[in-house]
C-alpha cells in the first residue's frame, strides 16, 4: 500500500519535535502482522528499512500519547526495549489515523515461538531469552515505568532471536500502590486478580510475578499444553510454577519461586533478577560445551578461563583507519559502533556495505564480528573465521587475535583445537591480550612437558607474562601480583607483590585495595600498620567491593552482621554467601533451611568449603550420588574431599571400582605422605591396573 497520494502529514499536537515527524510519503505498508493495545500493527518499509507501523484511531490518541512519551524515554540506550522511530497523522475520511513507527522484529513474538509445536529450544537460547526479558524489564523499572501487561505476545524477537519488550499502552509512571487492574488475567499476579478494582497493589511487583510465569513457560517447552483461556479461579490456585530438576538446577528453580512468591514484598527487584538469578543458569552443566571449553554461544559471555576471555566488542578492537579521509572514517566507525552495540543489525550491515568501507580490511573484520555475535546474521563461527582470515590477508593486523582464539578453542574448525596454529597467530598480533593468551598456551604446554623442556617453557611463560604486565595489561598485572604473593609462578616476594597490587589499586581496582589491606595488616612486604589496613578496607567498601563489605560486616553485632552479609551475598559473592550461611547456622540454629540455601549458592559459585559441607551433608543422609558430585568439585583444592573421592573409587560406590584413580586422589589428600605397600597390595594394584587398561 503506497501512501504517496495522501496529503502531507500533520501532527497530533504542537508538542511533537521535528526530529520525530515522519513523512508519510516515505512509508510503504506491506502486511498486517499483529494487534496492539490501541491499534493494528503492520510491517512497512521506511527509507529502505523495515519498520513496524501501529495505526491508531483518533479516539485513542490521548492514551497512545502516553505510550509514545514512554518510548521516547528509551532513546537508543536500551536494546531490550522496542525503539520509537517517529509518527505522523494520515487523513481517513472524517477522521485522522496516527501512524507510529517502531523497530521491526523479524521473528515475531515470544508467544509465536512458544506455541510452535516443534518448539525445542537449545539451552543457550532459553538462557538468552530469560536474560533478555529480565534485562528489558530491569531497564524499564530503572526509568520508573511499570509495564503492567508483560506476557509473551508483548515480547518481540529480532533477526538474531534477541528479545525486546513492546506494547506500553498499559504502562504507567506512578510508583505508588494502585487499585487499577492492568494486564491479561493469565499472566497477572494474584494480588491483581483477587478483588481487583478495590485492593491497591504494587504494579512493579506484579511485573516481577509475570516475569516468573514467562520463565516457567520458556522452560516448560512452550505453551502448547497451557490453556490461556483458563478460568480466573484456576489461574490463582492451579498454576504449575515448579520447574523440573531435570530441566534446570535447583538454585535457579528457587530463584523462580522467589519471583512467584505470594507476598509481593518478597519478590526481588528486576535488576536483581538480571544480576543474581539469571546467572544461576550459567552455572548449569548443560549450558557448557565440554569441561575445558565452557563457552556459552548466542550472545551471553561466559568467562571460561578465569579473567582471560576475549570480549568481541568494537570499542575493544578498533582498527586504525587506512584511508586518507580519517575523520570521515572515524565518524562512520562511530555510527557502526552505536548500531552494533544496540544490535540494530540491519543498520550496522548497511554501514559496513557503504562505499566508505569498500576495499578496506576493516569491512571483513566487522563482518566477522557480526557473524560471531549473531547480529543480523545467523551466528556462524565458521563464516566469522573466514571473514577474519580475509581481513588478515588484506593487512588488518588485529584480526590475528581473533583467529588465534578460534584456533585455540576450535571454533569454526571441524578438526577442533590447534594450539600450535593459535600460537602462530597470537605471535603476529599487536594486542597485549594476544601476548597474554600466548603465555597461557605456553603455560599449558609446560604443564604437559617434562625435564628441561618443561623448565624452558615455564621460563618463557614467566618472561612473557612479566613483559605483558609491564605494558599495563590488567590480567597479567593481577597474575604477577598474585604469583609473587603465593609463590606459584614466581618465587615468593611480598615486596614485589605489594608493588603490583599498588599499581592495580592506582588503576581503580578495589580488589587490590583489599589485598594491600591484608599486606599492611600482616606486615608482609610493608611495615605492619593496622590503621592503614582498616583505611584501605573502608576505601574499598565505599567503592562497593563485596569482599571489603564482607570483612566489615563480621565486625558488627549479630543482627547487623547478618543484614550486611546478606546485602553482599545478594551481589553473588560466594564467600559472603558461605559466611552468611555459617552465621545463620551458628547464631540462629533453627534456621537450617535459610542457611542451606546460601551455602548451596556459595557452592554453586565455586566456594570450596561450601562444596565440602554439602558433600558431607549428603553423605550423612546416604545420598551417595550428590555427595560424590559435591566432593568431586572440591577435591582439587580440599584434601578432605579428595580423601572421600578416593574412598568412592576404592569401594566402587556411584562409580566403577578404579584403584588407579583412587591412588590419584590419595596423592592429593596426602601430598607429603609416603605410603609403604606390602607385596600383596602391589600385586592387587597391578592386577587392577591390568584389568582397567585391558
Amino acid at each position: 500500500m503506497n501512501l504517496s497520494n495522501i496529503p502531507s502529514q500533520t501532527t497530533r499536537d504542537d508538542n511533537v519535535d521535528d526530529e520525530h515527524i515522519v513523512n508519510v510519503e516515505e512509508i510503504v505498508l506491506e502486511k498486517h502482522i499483529g494487534k496492539g493495545t490501541f491499534g493494528n500493527v503492520y510491517k512497512a518499509v521506511y527509507r529502505s528499512e523495515y519498520v513496524a507501523v501501529k495505526i491508531v484511531k483518533a479516539s485513542d490518541w490521548t492514551q497512545v500519547s502516553k505510550e509514545i512519551e514512554i518510548m521516547k524515554k528509551f532513546g537508543d540506550k536500551y536494546y531490550h526495549l522496542i525503539r520509537y522511530r517517529g509518527e505522523c497523522l494520515v487523513p481517513d475520511g472524517e477522521n485522522n489515523n496516527m501512524y507510529i513507527l517502531m523497530d521491526y522484529a523479524e521473528n515475531g513474538t515470544l508467544r509465536d515461538l512458544l506455541l510452535n509445536v516443534t518448539y525445542q529450544p537449545t539451552w543457550a537460547l532459553t538462557i538468552r531469552l530469560c536474560y533478555d526479558i529480565a534485562s528489558g524489564l530491569s531497564n524499564l523499572h530503572e526509568l520508573g515505568i511499570w509495564h503492567n501487561d508483560l506476557k509473551p505476545v508483548n515480547i518481540l524477537l529480532d533477526a538474531g532471536t534477541r528479545a525486546k519488550l513492546c506494547d506500553f499502552g498499559s504502562s504507567d509512571f506512578d510508583g505508588k500502590l494502585n487499585d487499577r487492574f492492568c494486564g491479561t488475567e493469565f499472566w497477572a499476579a494474584p494480588e491483581a486478580l483477587e478483588d481487583y478494582g478495590t485492593t491497591p497493589y504494587s504494579h512493579e511487583k506484579a511485573d516481577i510475578y509475570s516475569l516468573g510465569l514467562i520463565f516457567c513457560a520458556i522452560f516448560h517447552e512452550g505453551l502448547s499444553n497451557i490453556q490461556e483461556e483458563t478460568t480466573l479461579t484456576s489461574i490463582i490456585t492451579e498454576r504449575n510454577t515448579q520447574l523440573s530438576p531435570d530441566v534446570v538446577q535447583e538454585p535457579f528453580n528457587i530463584g523462580v519461586q522467589q519471583l512467584l512468591h505470594r507476598d509481593p514484598q518478597k519478590r526481588p527487584p528486576a535488576h536483581q533478577v538480571v544480576t543474581t538469578i539469571c546467572p544461576l543458569l550459567l552455572k548449569d552443566e548443560l549450558g557448557y560445551r565440554g569441561e575445558d571449553n565452557k563457552m556459552l554461544c548466542l550472545g551471553i559471555p561466559v568467562d571460561f578461563r578465569g579473567h582471560f576471555i576475549l570480549e568481541f566488542e568494537p570499542e575493544d578492537i578498533i582498527p586504525e583507519p587506512y584511508n586518507d579521509n580519517s575523520q570521515v572514517y572515524k565518524e562512520i566507525i562511530e555510527q557502526f559502533r552505536i548500531e552494533f552495540q544496540a544490535r540494530r543489525g540491519n543498520s550496522a550491515w548497511k554501514i559496513l556495505n557503504s562505499k566508505e568501507f569498500s576495499n578496506l580490511p576493516q569491512k571483513h573484520f566487522y563482518h566477522g564480528l557480526m557473524y560471531y555475535k549473531g547480529v543480523y546474521q545467523d551466528q556462524d563461527t565458521k563464516k566469522a573465521l573466514e571473514c577474519w582470515l580475509e581481513a588478515a590477508d588484506l593487512g588488518e593486523p588485529k584480526s590475528h587475535h581473533n583467529i588465534g582464539l578460534c584456533y585455540e578453542l576450535g571454533l569454526g574448525f571441524e578438526e577442533g583445537k590447534n594450539p600450535e596454529e593459535a600460537q602462530k597467530w597470537y605471535t603476529k598480533s599487536p594486542l597485549s591480550r594476544s601476548k597474554w593468551n600466548l603465555g597461557i598456551l605456553l603455560g599449558k604446554r609446560a604443564q604437559k612437558s617434562t625435564g628441561e623442556q618443561r623448565q624452558k617453557l615455564f621460563e618463557e611463560y614467566k618472561s612473557l607474562v612479566l613483559n605483558v604486565a609491564e605494558q599495563g595489561d590488567i590480567y597479567a598485572m593481577r597474575t604477577v601480583a598474585e604469583s609473587y604473593d603465593s609463590g606459584e609462578l614466581f618465587e615468593k616476594d611480598y615486596e614485589k607483590s605489594v608493588f603490583w597490587f599498588q599499581k592495580l589499586a592506582d588503576a581503580g581496582f578495589t580488589f587490590a585495595l583489599v589485598k594491600l589491606a591484608f599486606a599492611y595488616g600482616d606486615g608482609l612486604g610493608v611495615e605492619q600498620d593496622s590503621g592503614k589496613a582498616k583505611e584501605l578496607i573502608e576505601k574499598a567498601a565505599q567503592s562497593a567491593d563485596p569482599d571489603a563489605n564482607m570483612i566489615l560486616s563480621v565486625e558488627k553485632n549479630d543482627e547487623e552482621c547478618i543484614e550486611s552479609l546478606e546485602k553482599v551475598a545478594r551481589t553473588g559473592n560466594p564467600s559472603a554467601q558461605f559466611l552468611l550461611g555459617e552465621q545463620l547456622q551458628l547464631k540462629y540454629g533453627n534456621d537450617h533451611e535459610r542457611a542451606l540455601f546460601w551455602i548451596r549458592l556459595a557452592a554453586e559459585g565455586g566456594n570450596t568449603l561450601s562444596q565440602k559441607i554439602l558433600g558431607k551433608l549428603y553423605l550423612s543422609k546416604y545420598d551417595y550420588l550428590n555427595a560424590f558430585l559435591w566432593f568431586s568439585k572440591a577435591a582439587i583444592k580440599d584434601e578432605d574431599s579428595a580423601r572421600n573421592i578416593a574412598w568412592f573409587y576404592e569401594k566402587g560406590i556411584c562409580v566403577p571400582h578404579n584403584y588407579e584413580v583412587s591412588r590419584v586422589f590419595h596423592r592429593i589428600a596426602y601430598p607429603t605422605r609416603k605410603r609403604k605397600r606390602s607385596r600383596k597390595t602391589y600385586r592387587r594394584v597391578r592386577i587392577c591396573r591390568s584389568n582397567y587398561y585391558n
